[in-house]
């Protein structure tokens, strides 16, 4: 068995400059001893900041967007980190979002902060949070003075689609589809990305199948879709209406995008 090199290194060092090799050693002992008793010492407990996504905007009439809350705990018990001088004031200044966003900050209570926005959260959007530290009491210490969030996604579905006849005037047959949307949508990006078509029940592919036109109308949200295609022709041969939807339609706000 052959000792490693630095072992015989070693052992130069401390036969050719005693003074220097216990020197350093002694050094390195206090050190490593000195790390081992910091890294052993009681750590200072610091209050986290928690962003908590905004549940998506109801559809309905004067619909209000729900508030973003940010809470700060320690040790997941809700902490007591407002400055008093900073409860009922305007703390727009003292909070930094980024991208930029309109809306009211300000104290629900001694342990959240609670943000209002003027217009409605737009979908899928990434944001970040920088806390001044004038909103907190001298004695709070934070993790982190900032926090990160981001908005819900956008989604589109197909609720409903559906053969009618008008029960007045047997000739005025149509197929009529409904679809929801969870955020406002764009309706030039939506009926781009719209077709409807009928086709053979023993088509394989899309080859040969007939194009329809339609009109789609919108509720005041532009929150649901309504789909009415042109008269609709009687086949001799078994066949099926399709409405296809593709990927890619747009929100009015926000960079999410359906798939």
């Amino acid at each position: 068995w052959w000792s490693p090199p630095w072992v015989g290194y070693l052992n130069s060092q401390r036969k050719d400059s005693p003074k220097a090799f216990w020197g350093t050693l002694l050094v390195l002992i206090v050190v490593g001893g000195g790390y081992v008793y910091y890294d052993s010492l009681p750590k200072p407990e610091m209050v986290v900041a928690r962003a908590q996504t905004p549940p998506i905007t109801p559809n309905v009439k004067d619909a209000v967007p729900n508030p973003l809350r940010v809470s700060f705990n320690l040790n997941g018990i809700p902490a007591s980190v407002a400055a008093l001088d900073t409860i009922d004031k305007d703390l727009n200044n003292s909070i930094k979002v980024a991208p930029a966003l309109k809306g009211e900050w300000k104290w629900e209570s001694e342990n959240t902060l609670i943000f209002t926005p003027e217009k409605d959260w737009p979908a899928g959007q990434e944001y970040s949070l920088i806390f001044s530290e004038e909103l907190f009491s001298k004695s709070v210490e934070l993790e982190e003075y900032g926090a990160t969030f981001s908005t819900p996604s956008f989604k589109a579905a197909i609720n409903s689609i559906r053969f009618y006849k008008d029960p007045e005037d047997s000739q005025i047959r149509k197929v009529v589809g409904a679809l929801s949307f969870s955020h406002p949508v764009d309706s030039k990006s939506f009926e781009e990305k719209l077709s409807l078509y009928m086709q053979s029940k023993k088509a394989s592919d899309k080859r040969g199948a007939k194009p329809y036109k339609f009109t789609v109308s919108y509720d005041d949200n532009k929150r649901q879709a309504y789909i009415h295609s042109e008269t609709v022709s009687i086949e001799k041969d078994e066949t099926y209406m399709y409405l296809d939807v593709a990927e890619g339609i747009k929100p009015v706000y926000g960079p999410s995008e359906s798939s």
